[in-house]
């Protein structure tokens, strides 16, 4: 077991948002966090990442408490890659080197540029790396974002929504690019997603929320035309296709 998770509540004001939530995510799996808008997807990632803070229950990361490791800590353990991405007036070399910065005490040191450069190549990036951020499209941002994630060297990467905003190509690239680094370099990904179906290519674990708590958690059996009536209200059918499930709506 890698992260734990145990009775984690979390309001804004009266209004409840995470509800008593209870899981386990275990080294290498692929955890996918499911449900409709609002119900608390975004805002678990925030609590898993420490941006805010639960009203009651822990986080425990290899059998210690989260909020007992320093932020500097927590930053080599995980690494974020949020909705909206900024990156500034720079090479993507420059970018993907923002990774280190938990690492960087004064400057970056040529270790920190090696490991760059490393990070660049292996996740196929090269032909990008002296291209200006503001001159990408938006799948190199994110596969730039991802890249700086993977450079940050933590057990644990958290991705929000890491296909929104994308056309059809980038959302099946982007996927396959996460996917590649998740078998490739043993990482622990945990993804907020809305397509399902993009979903059931990329994960190896679904989490379901509906409203405030889990549903139901399991691998992709869980996921049936039943569960999607009753957590989306949407008639589907599932399918077989090139030995992957998917779903057709109706």
């Amino acid at each position: 077991m890698l992260l734990e998770i145990n009775n984690l509540s979390f309001s804004y004001g009266s209004q409840k948002i995470l509800d008593l939530i209870n899981f386990e995510v275990s080294k290498g799996e692929r955890l996918i966090i499911l449900g409709n808008n609002g119900v608390g997807k975004s805002t678990l990632i925030k609590c898993i990442n420490q941006i805010i803070k639960p009203e009651i229950g822990s986080i425990s990361l290899d059998k210690k408490v989260l909020n007992s490791y320093k932020q500097n800590a927590i930053a080599k353990k995980i690494a974020c890659v949020p909705q909206s991405i900024a990156l500034f007036d720079q090479t993507v070399f420059d970018a993907v080197l923002l990774g280190r910065k938990p690492y960087i005490k004064y400057q970056a040191t040529k270790e920190d540029f090696i490991k760059t450069q490393k990070t660049i190549d292996e996740l196929s990036l090269s032909h990008l790396a002296l291209k200006n951020t503001n001159k990408l499209s938006g799948g190199e941002r994110q596969k730039v974002a991802i890249a700086t994630a993977i450079n940050q060297d933590t057990e644990i990467i958290l991705l929000d929504e890491p296909t929104a905003n994308l056309d059809i190509k980038n959302q099946l690239e982007v996927c396959d690019f996460i996917k590649q680094i998740s078998i490739n370099k043993q990482k622990t990904l945990i993804i907020t997603m809305h397509d399902i179906n993009l979903a059931l290519k990329l994960g190896t674990k679904f989490l379901v929320l509906k409203d405030s708590k889990i549903f139901t958690i399991g691998d992709e059996s869980i996921i049936t035309k039943e569960l999607i009536k009753e957590v989306f209200n949407i008639s589907s059918e599932t399918i077989s296709l090139n030995d992957q499930k998917r779903l057709i709506f109706i």
